[in-house]
C-alpha cells in the first residue's frame, strides 16, 4: 500500500533532491514504502534494554520518545550498500521526479514508472521495492547488541584512544 508522506530529506531541500534525482550518477534510492515496514517492536527494544553501553539505552528509551513507533529509515538506506547476496532489499529500474514548485506538493516524489506515466524507469536509478522487513529489523537488533557486547563499558576493559591531544 503506497503512502502519501513525503520523505523527510526531500522536503527540506527539494531543489538539491532534484539535481541528485535528474542526475546520470547511478543511484539506489530507499523508499518509505520499504522503510515504514521496518519498525522495531516491544519486544526488540526489551533487547536493546538488556544491553550495558548508554548509547544503546538510549536507542531504547526513544521507543517510549516516539509511541511506540521507531522505524529502521536510515539504517536500511545504508543496508543498500551491502553486497547484494546480504541484501534485504529488492530493487527495480526507477524514474522518479521531485517535486519543486507545487503549494502542497513542494517535496513530494513522482514516480514516473507507474502506470499512468508508462516508463520503464532509468538504468542510473534503482528503486527499492520489497523489503524482507522482519529479517532486516532482526539483523539490525542482533548487530546492536552484539556490538553493545564489545564495547568497553560492556566488557569492564579500558577503552584503547587512537587519538592523543
Amino acid at each position: 500500500k503506497k503512502m502519501n508522506v513525503n520523505e523527510f530529506n526531500l522536503t527540506c531541500d527539494p531543489e538539491a533532491a532534484s539535481i541528485v534525482f535528474r542526475s546520470s550518477v547511478p543511484k539506489k534510492i530507499v523508499t518509505l514504502d520499504c522503510t515504514f515496514r521496518c519498525r522495531v517492536k516491544k519486544k526488540d527494544v526489551g533487547r536493546l534494554k538488556a544491553c550495558k553501553s548508554a548509547a544503546v539505552k538510549t536507542v531504547a528509551e526513544m521507543y517510549g520518545l516516539w509511541d511506540g513507533k521507531m522505524f529502521l529509515h536510515d539504517p536500511l538506506a545504508l543496508a543498500s550498500a551491502l553486497p547484494e547476496e546480504e541484501q534485504f532489499l529488492r530493487f527495480r529500474k526507477g524514474d522518479l521526479f521531485v517535486e519543486t514548485e507545487g503549494k502542497y506538493s513542494r517535496g513530494k516524489c513522482v514516480d514516473l514508472t507507474d502506470f499512468n506515466w508508462r516508463n520503464e524507469g532509468r538504468e542510473d536509478m534503482l528503486v527499492s521495492d520489497k523489503v524482507s522487513a522482519q529479517a532486516f529489523v532482526e539483523n539490525y537488533i542482533s548487530s546492536v547488541v552484539r556490538w553493545d557486547e564489545t564495547l568497553p563499558e560492556s566488557t569492564g576493559k579500558k577503552p584503547l584512544y587512537l587519538c592523543h591531544g
